[in-house]
């Protein structure tokens, strides 16, 4: 079939079709963002581009192969796309689609052929990589203002599913893994589903740092503070593979921007905030901020790889939120991705910061903060005074997070009591719900924590 595109209005899915646009530039008048009565109905461009390998060019896709776009609630796609042989731009192996799609929550389902090397990209309004597919799949996010979020809601509520399965077809209940840290010398994985427990790597203060997965791309990377490495795990084969490694170096908390394949990390030693492309060893380690100047050791980092605020980036998506310590006082800091740009948005009197995660949707940061009387999990508006924050849990010692938002799940350990706790959360209103021990490891002294929410395989 050829790529459809679907309009916009959801009482109207479905109604309004165009014809397949193949030049490199959207169409003029194209997603204007209002209705037909000049009623501003909040929608946006995004790119969509299909491809194939270069060696399969001019022959497209498989006759079965597809991608299909639904917005949550309605059962037909807004956007389905293949790519048929002689459709690609001349001389190349791929084609540029348009949807025009209003803000929701959206679901994407992929029936791909990797012999063929298919692949699908969807770009969000400023034509930045949100997320790509190379096999067969499936993903829920939401739109916002022309930028893609988080998927909000805990699952798609689409109607009826797709009238095409994928092969494989998308996992009903997704795998969920945690992954830890424990006495500084043991990698370890706990399943959520089955109760079970299982040791990934054993060493001698390998695991002194912070722990990141990126459930997209199936990887998982932790810092060795002592040793100046930071090492990737490839979860699917177990394979361990080096990313950066400098005798100098104080690596402490590590993020990922899945879309882009690139680790953004805290390195106290140079007090700044490095990136280093997944590649590892063979890429170079860039600076994104170095705080010297503002005399602050960086500890803790989440990276929201195209969230903007209107008072701070509306033109220049994507941010970083670092905590750290002065000579004298505890920051949260607040960085543009380019790290052009940089503000304090939170600050006490006490330096013993550590993990933080941020909830753009909600506008909420949350964080890990020993103030030796009341030591555990804190959270404050962004743009809040200080005096604002609220302590939502009390963990004997604490020192990394991990946030799954669209569950309202925040993960973190005890160190003294050798546990990883589970919190739900209230999103709006910046508090606890529950919270449960989930995890015991038999070695204690849990350190990081990070999850694995995704497809399973073969293990």
């Amino acid at each position: 079939p050829r790529a459809e595109r679907r309009a916009l209005d959801p009482a109207n899915a479905g109604a309004d079709e165009r014809p397949v646009e193949r030049a490199d530039l959207a169409p003029v008048n194209y997603c204007s963002g209002t209705d037909e009565n000049g009623i501003a109905d909040g929608a946006h461009i995004y790119r969509i581009v299909l491809k194939l390998g270069v060696q399969m060019y001019p022959y497209g896709w498989n006759d079965d192969d597809f991608v299909s776009i639904y917005l949550d609630s309605y059962p037909d796609p807004v956007y389905s796309g293949h790519l048929n042989a002689g459709d690609e731009i001349e001389g190349r192996s791929e084609r540029y689609d348009w949807a025009c799609l209003v803000d929701g929550s959206y679901s994407v389902v992929s029936n791909m052929s990797t012999e063929l090397e298919e692949t699908f990209e969807f770009r969000d309004e400023s034509n930045a990589l949100a997320f790509e597919f190379r096999e067969s799949g499936y993903k829920e996010f939401s739109l916002n203002g022309g930028y893609v979020h988080g998927h909000p809601t805990p699952s798609p509520t689409i109607s009826s599913g797709p009238t095409k399965n994928p092969t494989p077809a998308p996992s009903v209940t997704p795998d969920f893994l945690l992954y830890y840290t424990s006495a500084d010398k043991t990698l370890g994985q706990y399943n959520i589903r089955t109760g079970s427990y299982k040791d990934l790597l054993v060493g001698d203060d390998y695991f002194d740092g912070d722990v990141a997965v990126d459930s997209t791309n199936q990887f998982l990377f932790f810092s060795s503070t002592s040793r100046g490495q930071i090492t990737k795990v490839d979860l699917t084969t177990e394979d361990f593979i080096g990313v950066m490694s400098d005798t100098s170096a104080v690596p402490t908390g590590v993020a990922v921007d899945p879309s882009s394949e690139t680790l953004y990390y805290v390195d106290q030693y140079y007090s700044s905030v490095r990136m280093i492309n997944y590649a590892g060893l063979a890429s170079t380690v860039e600076d994104v901020r170095n705080f010297t100047k503002e005399g602050l050791t960086p500890v803790g980092i989440d990276v929201l790889p195209t969230a903007t605020m209107e008072d701070w980036n509306p033109d220049n998506p994507g941010m970083i939120f670092v905590t750290g310590y002065t000579a004298l006082e505890g920051h949260i800091m607040q960085i543009t991705l380019d790290g052009a740009a940089a503000r304090v948005v939170y600050t006490t009197s006490n330096q013993l910061l550590y993990g933080v995660a941020v909830d753009m949707d909600s506008s909420l940061m949350w964080w890990i903060e020993d103030r030796g009387i009341s030591n555990g999990l804190f959270a404050k508006a962004i743009d809040a005074d200080d005096e604002a924050l609220v302590e939502v849990a009390s963990i004997s010692n604490a020192i990394w997070v991990s946030a799954l938002w669209h569950q309202e799940i925040l993960f973190t350990s005890d160190y003294d009591e050798g546990t990883i706790i589970q919190y739900s959360i209230s999103r709006e209103n910046a508090e606890v719900t529950s919270s449960d021990t989930v995890a015991s490891p038999s070695s204690g002294e849990c350190r990081g924590v990070a999850f694995y929410y995704g497809p399973s395989w073969s293990r």
